[in-house]
């Protein structure tokens, strides 16, 4: 799958330990957000992903569904496609 190229949040030097610690772990799941989002459309395995995860994919009869990640599996439900031109 293939990654969109944004930038990753980064971390000066911080000298108070503690602190440190918290705003690091911060900057760590802001980075692991940025990787969940940061993916193309293209083909899934369909057992990768957390619960709590959207997706939109192809079907093998190009329409489309949305899909969510459940203690399951995943959960879909077909879209429409609207013609919004003219």
């Amino acid at each position: 799958m293939a990654k969109l190229k944004l930038k990753k949040a980064s971390l000066g030097k911080i000298n108070d330990g503690n602190i440190g610690q918290v705003i690091r772990k911060i900057y760590d799941d802001i980075n692991e957000l940025i990787n969940e989002v940061n993916n193309e459309f293209g083909n899934l395995n369909t057992q990768k992903g957390k619960t709590g995860n959207i997706r939109i994919k192809k079907t093998d009869t190009n329409s489309y569904n949305l899909e969510a990640k459940t203690s399951d599996g995943w959960a879909s439900i077909p879209l429409a496609l609207k013609d919004t031109e003219g």
